[in-house]
């Protein structure tokens, strides 16, 4: 069997049913149509709208995190990062969602025919040096899961904000460094 995965930072996810929020949707549709496992980063979803990933499509559900809470108050601006994870309905047998109580990380175990991985889908903060720490914990947090884990397979994918054709950048030295230090390519 084989799987295919995507990612799509999709910057706001619509939900709604109206014929505008379908419009703005046609692309993740699109990538539904092509895929078994779509992650997608910056959702934009509150933690309210997070079960409606089950019924985005009719071939599909999901889990995701947020970051925000409309229960604790009135929220302004749009709500920030999200991540979600969708998966066929033929393989719901097959999936397991890993809850990691983290808002910019979702995952999901996989067993099929003793074959099994893990996908973690991550979203991590825009380069700047005002974002260094939080990009270093997160990946702290990622090789910490890994360690933590017996799992034959982890798949990190999503947006790691890191230009890693740009020998200036940063978090892509950090990423190569983070890989490299722990036998991650």
């Amino acid at each position: 069997m084989n799987i295919r995965v995507l990612s799509y930072n999709c910057r706001g996810l619509r939900l709604g049913q109206s014929a505008g929020d379908k419009a703005r949707r046609s692309v993740v549709d699109n990538l539904l149509e092509n895929c078994d496992i779509l992650c997608m980063q910056e959702t934009f979803l509150a933690k309210q709208d997070l079960d409606k990933l089950n019924s985005l499509n009719d071939n599909f559900h999901g889990a995701g995190e947020s970051t925000t809470d409309l229960g604790m108050g009135i929220a302004r601006g749009r709500i920030p990062g999200g991540v979600a994870i969708l998966w066929n309905k033929e393989l719901d047998s097959s999936v397991n969602v890993i809850r990691l109580d983290a808002d910019w990380c979702s995952a999901i175990h996989f067993t099929h025919n003793n074959k099994e991985f893990v996908i973690l889908n991550v979203y991590t903060p825009y380069e700047c040096h005002q974002n260094e720490d939080e990009y270093l914990n997160r990946l702290a947090f990622i090789y910490s899961f890994i360690q933590n884990n017996n799992y034959c397979s982890v798949y990190v994918i999503g947006d790691m904000n890191a230009d890693i054709s740009d020998r200036n950048s940063l978090f892509a030295n950090h990423m190569a460094q983070f890989c490299q230090d722990n036998n991650l390519i």
